[in-house]
């Protein structure tokens, strides 16, 4: 079976801002970083034979960085906002996933998220992870109570498109 990694496992804890002299040293570091543990975990070098990368293009902070610097050139002061609020998300998502033991656990969080910023209801998440067998018999109102918390503390956004 093909392991299983959420995109955003495979950067290393990003530098702050305030360690480069520049914005655009800071910039360079994030792009380079993120491109470059992409590349490693999924490239032919890569040690670790058959990973799949799982990626949301709707919500990853990783895929929504590329997407800025690979359409916006130069960076407008809105990009680079956007760029230091998903280097935020792309912490607070490393923080979580540590505080979760299993690939399961850790894909459920991911994929509860992506709905919610997908537009979905509190009911429509809990149907669709609890059919993947995610909650272990939790009762759906203290498995909608947990995602709500989930959302507040981890900043999800519904997507305004």
């Amino acid at each position: 079976m093909e392991a299983i990694t959420l995109t955003e496992e495979v950067i290393p804890n990003l530098k702050d801002k305030s360690e480069f002299d520049t914005t655009p040293d800071w910039l360079n570091y994030i792009i380079d970083t993120i491109e470059s543990s992409i590349e490693e975990a999924s490239g032919e070098h890569n040690f670790k034979e058959g990973i799949t990368l799982v990626t949301d293009s709707m919500c990853s902070p990783a895929y929504k960085i590329r997407e800025i610097f690979k359409n916006n050139k130069p960076l407008s002061l809105e990009d680079i906002k956007e760029i230091e609020k998903q280097v935020s998300n792309i912490k607070i998502i490393k923080n979580s996933f540590y505080q979760r033991e299993t690939t399961p656990e850790k894909l459920n969080l991911y994929t509860c998220w992506s709905l919610y910023q997908h537009g979905a209801s509190w009911n429509k998440i809990y149907e669709l992870s609890d059919a993947n067998y995610a909650w272990n018999s939790d009762n759906k109102d203290n498995v909608i109570r947990k995602l709500k918390r989930w959302s507040k503390n981890l900043g999800w956004e519904r997507n305004s498109k």
